[in-house]
């Protein structure tokens, strides 16, 4: 699988991440055109309000995506206050790509 085409399978299941205020790509899925076989997707989904069907919602994220690209798909879910406590986007840039 290639970057473009991870990119396109994202964009068509925007909806999956109804949830989710901020969506993003990031980790070895960005680090050239082709994907390794070992490459796994990492998501960090950035969420306003807490509720029990954020965790579905990830199942459903991780069951769909994984499906449709053949590999493991690691999420990163944290709050978006958590997120400027902790800084994860800081830390990471400028390696991540917005999806959401």
């Amino acid at each position: 699988m290639n970057y473009l085409r991870l990119i396109d399978i994202l964009d068509s299941n925007l909806e999956l991440f109804s949830q989710f205020d901020h969506v993003y790509l990031f980790g070895s899925a960005l680090s050239g055109s082709e994907l390794s076989a070992d490459s796994d997707i990492d998501l960090l989904l950035l969420y306003s309000k807490y509720s029990d069907q954020l965790v579905s919602g990830c199942e459903q994220i991780s069951q769909k995506l994984g499906n449709e690209t053949g590999r493991v798909v690691d999420l990163t879910v944290l709050g978006i206050d958590e997120e400027r406590h902790v800084g994860f986007l800081d830390r990471i840039s400028p390696h991540y790509r917005k999806i959401k």
